[in-house]
């Protein structure tokens, strides 16, 4: 349970933070934090809270919820599956590529 909670922590602040997501519902929701993007490459040129732009921020405050959920409602660790397999394929892809190069 704890290796699940851990990926799936991971995978969430991973795309509040860098995915622009369905509807780009993400990257709204960053942009109303304050975050300012450059419009020629995407890259964040300011932001208002340093939570807004960093994962190992983020995580602490995602990982809490997610504690919490775990240690509350045991039975929810079903909501956090996909979030960890999710993890789990995009760490691996990135592995397969670092060693193709």
């Amino acid at each position: 349970m704890l290796l699940i909670g851990a990926l799936a922590t991971w995978r969430i602040g991973h795309m509040l933070l860098f995915e622009n997501g369905p509807f780009r519902v993400f990257r709204a929701g960053r942009e109303r934090l304050g975050v300012r993007y450059n419009d020629i490459d995407d890259t964040v040129v300011w932001y208002r809270h340093e939570i807004t732009t960093c994962l190992y921020c983020l995580s602490v405050w995602v990982g809490a919820a997610v504690a919490l959920m775990l240690w509350r409602w045991p039975g929810t660790v079903w909501l956090c599956v996909p979030f960890a397999f999710s993890a789990v394929s995009i760490i691996l892809d990135d592995v397969i590529q670092r060693v193709r190069r």
